[in-house]
């Protein structure tokens, strides 16, 4: 007996069946087809973590590749990485990660009937890395040594806590730098002391983790301050006479940053115990000065500051020099008074200032017309007798005289004359 014959219109039924639910395993994950196993996550680096995982296995099982998911919420929610690898690797690099970031990974088998289940989750966490540089970097002058640096902790510590700053500083605007001691821990503020004036300094300041020092920031400059000049050297002081003295110094090797403008001068008659201001600013660079009208005989010391837009330096070395003697004051209270008629008597009173040196003697002059012309009379009396006779002279006679004192710096001026 003949099979039954199955009607045409059951054969496509059932074909059209198979394949709508072959197409739905292609579209959803599905039990028929299993999921990798043993799935890993190794951190490389602070931007890329590795996976592996095992293949699954099955009888006529044909992979055509992995779907990849990752999550960055422990799970919570997935994204798709990557919807097929297109190929049998079990080897996946995920790289561009942000820093010390933990990430959660899970894989699919792709395969033509579908797609499987997930495997087991893995996680890892990328490195951290070195600071961003630090920001808002400010330089400013606080005196003439000292420069303070403020700055913007970095806005990305780089997954590290950051543990300190490492301060430069450039003397030729940033061609060549030297590292600073940093004394100022996690502040981000810190002070350069101990710098020369008038100096300008360029910094730049990087930030420091456990992983390591960051790139530096923009920099920063300033100059430090002017100050008052350094002392005048040399400072010498020599008698130009009884009564000047002649000085003379060395301009200051440190103008303090700033001009000078002139130099003020103090003299001392105690030896430098007390001073008195000769000149508060001779208002010039001059590096000469001449102090007159001063004593016969009295020792000078002086000493000199220079004068800059800042201030006054400090006082030299001191100079001293000691003017010398003098010819003597005139005598005074010259008489002449006839003691007959052949002689005048005179008599005067020796000079109130001997210029220093013991009077030896006096000249003594005459006239005979009233002072018009004079004659020496005696060249030098050789003792310190203030009187002298004048004899031998003609009666009825009018004589006039004056007399001056000697000493060893020579002959002093005229006393008054006496008839």
């Amino acid at each position: 007996m003949r099979g039954k014959r199955v009607p045409v219109v059951i054969v496509i039924f059932i074909s059209l069946a198979m394949l709508l639910s072959a197409t739905q395993y292609a579209h959803a994950d599905t039990g028929l087809v299993p999921p990798p196993t043993n799935l890993t996550a190794t951190a490389v680096s602070s931007s890329e973590i590795d996976l592996s995982w095992t293949a699954p296995t099955g009888v006529g099982l044909v992979v055509s590749g992995y779907e990849i998911e990752r999550s960055t919420n422990g799970g919570l929610t997935w994204s798709v990485l990557v919807a097929s690898t297109g190929s049998t690797a079990t080897t996946y690099s995920d790289t561009g990660l942000a820093h010390t970031t933990t990430f959660t990974y899970r894989v699919h088998t792709v395969t033509a009937i579908g797609t499987s289940f997930p495997s087991d989750t893995a996680s890892a966490t990328t490195f951290a890395v070195a600071p961003s540089p630090p920001t808002g970097l400010v330089a400013t002058a606080v005196s003439s040594s000292q420069i303070g640096l403020t700055w913007t902790a970095p806005t990305d510590n780089g997954g590290s806590a950051i543990t300190g700053y490492k301060i430069e500083r450039s003397t030729d605007g940033g061609t060549t730098w030297s590292a600073l001691v940093n004394t100022c821990g996690t502040s981000t503020s810190c002070s350069d002391t101990g710098l020369p004036h008038t100096t300008t300094f360029t910094y730049r300041v990087s930030a420091i983790n456990s992983v390591g020092t960051g790139s530096p920031s923009t920099t920063a400059s300033a100059a430090t301050l002017a100050v008052a000049p350094s002392p005048p050297t040399g400072l010498a002081a020599s008698a130009s006479s009884s009564s000047q003295i002649s000085l003379s110094w060395t301009a200051p090797t440190d103008n303090g940053g700033s001009a000078i403008t002139g130099y003020k001068i103090e003299r001392s008659t105690d030896g430098g115990t007390t001073w008195s201001t000769l000149v508060a600013n001779t208002g010039n660079t001059a590096t000469t000065y001449s102090d007159t009208g001063l004593t016969h005989t009295t020792t000078y010391t002086y000493r000199v500051s220079a004068i800059n837009s800042i201030g006054t330096s400090s006082a030299s070395s001191v100079a001293s020099a000691t003017t010398p003697i003098a010819a003597p004051s005139p005598p005074t209270g010259l008489t002449a008074t006839a003691a007959s008629s052949s002689q005048v008597s005179l008599t005067w009173t020796a000079p109130a200032d001997n210029g220093g040196s013991a009077i030896t003697g006096y000249k003594i002059e005459r006239s005979t017309d009233g002072g018009t012309t004079w004659t020496t009379l005696v060249a030098n009396t050789g003792n310190t007798a203030a009187t002298y006779s004048d004899t031998g002279l003609t009666r009825a006679t009018a004589y006039s005289y004056r007399v001056s004192a000697i000493n060893s710096a020579g002959t002093g001026s005229l006393s008054i004359t006496a008839s």
